[in-house]
């Protein structure tokens, strides 16, 4: 006859209570990468974000001088916004679309002729920048006028 002392935990009740702290740690370990995940990018949004303000506001600056007809090759621009401060191994923003004003909406035919005044010379640029692992990619559009 087994005594009362004898009794002890059983392959089954040992089994499932390893089966569920590993689901447990399981669960816990997949929050904490997707939260580590999740922090990364923001913090990739926040710079690429910090990058295309300073960009725009380097391109409304008087001294970035204002192109008429220009493309999204135009030197100048592309100058300016390459020549903006950025973190280490961070592209230089692109201009990814460049429009122009008609007097009712941005199209893509130049209207900024010097036959058609002053009135119609504004240009919608359109700026990107992509983290240097591709993880995140902001865009920005600035409006520049000719300040002349």
């Amino acid at each position: 006859m087994a005594s009362s002392r004898d009794r002890g935990e059983t392959l089954i009740e040992v089994v499932l209570a390893v089966a569920i702290l590993g689901i447990t740690v399981v669960a816990i370990m997949g929050g904490m990468v997707t939260t580590v995940l999740g922090s990364d990018i923001h913090r990739k949004q926040s710079v690429a974000t910090t990058v295309l303000t300073g960009s725009a506001e380097v391109l409304k600056e008087p001294a970035t001088t204002f192109e008429p007809c220009a493309t999204t090759t135009s030197a100048g621009y592309l100058a300016a916004v390459a020549a903006v401060n950025r973190p280490a191994g961070w592209p230089a923003p692109v201009i990814t679309a460049l429009t122009y004003w008609d007097g009712t909406a941005f199209q893509s035919t130049c209207y900024d002729t010097a036959a058609l005044g002053r009135l119609l010379r504004l240009q919608q640029i359109t700026l990107t920048v992509s983290s240097p692992d591709g993880r995140s990619v902001e865009t920005l559009a600035v409006v520049k006028r000719d300040g002349a």
